[in-house]
């Protein structure tokens, strides 16, 4: 499994993506919006082509700083769902707390 040192790194990102799954199918399931759901669903597609990336870099050395960009944008892309469902969840708790005052 750790033989070239990078094993744990790949099954992290295996583990990734199965979350990213779970995150989508959640926000299916929480019938959130279609813009909402949209954009869950680019998130499992971004750590799919993250893993396609890793793939390809194996033969094209060239691409391997692809991944890390996209590492990055996937960082950035899951912080910015992050923040938007916070500022949602506290304008409906606002609203919430102001119609009750």
């Amino acid at each position: 499994m750790f033989d070239h040192g990078f094993g744990f790194h790949t099954g992290f990102g295996y583990i990734i993506f199965l979350a990213a799954i779970v995150l989508f199918l959640l926000a299916l399931a929480a019938r959130l919006g279609k813009r909402r759901v949209l954009l869950s669903l680019a998130v499992p597609l971004l750590v799919a082509v993250q893993i396609v990336l890793a793939w390809i870099s194996g033969s094209v050395h060239a691409v391997g700083i692809l991944h890390g960009i996209n590492a990055l944008v996937i960082f950035a892309f899951t912080g910015y769902l992050t923040g938007e469902a916070w500022r949602a969840a506290r304008a409906s708790s606002s609203g919430t707390a102001a119609a009750t005052a």
